[in-house]
């Protein structure tokens, strides 16, 4: 204000707005996709993968809205949000900087479409990042981010139940058809 006047608050209070909701929506966008990607890769509920007349995964976008609006509902504000997410999210992104270490050290002959820039020490670099930042997050909101780590590992008997036994339950029942007794 002291150096544009104080019509700066105002532009500056709209760029923020503005960047905002395009953040929100790229991420809405963004995780509807992965939501039905997902599904129809066979990793998560059919209906997620569900598209549109245009070809627009309909569900899954509905259901990333239901879900932003459920955390919205029951985080007490947006920054317990913010750290509630963020906790889990800077871990996730840290496995994947693990995954492209491990994948090019089991499969090193395999041709792949990208190559990581100075491999393997950029890789690293990001995994150690991603663990600071993770890090920080626990030590700024540990009750948020212990939460988060609470969601995350009941996700570990709903996975085991919908990928694991189910599965199994159902091909011995087939099993069980095909060649009774």
């Amino acid at each position: 204000r002291t150096v544009a006047g104080s019509w700066a608050g105002v532009a500056v209070t709209c760029v923020v707005a503005l960047s905002s909701f395009g953040a929100l929506n790229s991420c809405l966008y963004l995780s509807a996709r992965q939501f039905y990607a997902t599904a129809r890769d066979g990793l998560f509920p059919a209906v997620m993968a569900r598209t549109n007349s245009k070809s627009a995964p309909h569900v899954a976008i509905l259901a990333t809205g239901a879900w932003t609006v459920a955390l919205v509902t029951v985080m007490s504000s947006f920054a317990t949000l913010v750290n509630y997410l963020s906790s889990a999210m800077w871990i996730f992104y840290g496995l994947i900087g693990v995954a492209v270490i491990v994948s090019r050290r089991r499969d090193p002959g395999v041709d792949r479409p990208f190559e990581v820039p100075g491999y393997p020490v950029v890789p690293w670099i990001y995994v150690g990042l991603c663990a600071y930042l993770s890090a920080c997050t626990f030590v700024a909101a540990p009750l948020p981010c212990a939460a988060a780590m609470v969601f995350v590992a009941a996700s570990l008997p709903v996975y085991w139940v919908w990928f694991m036994w189910l599965p199994r339950r159902r091909a011995r029942q087939m099993l069980a058809q095909v060649m009774p007794g």
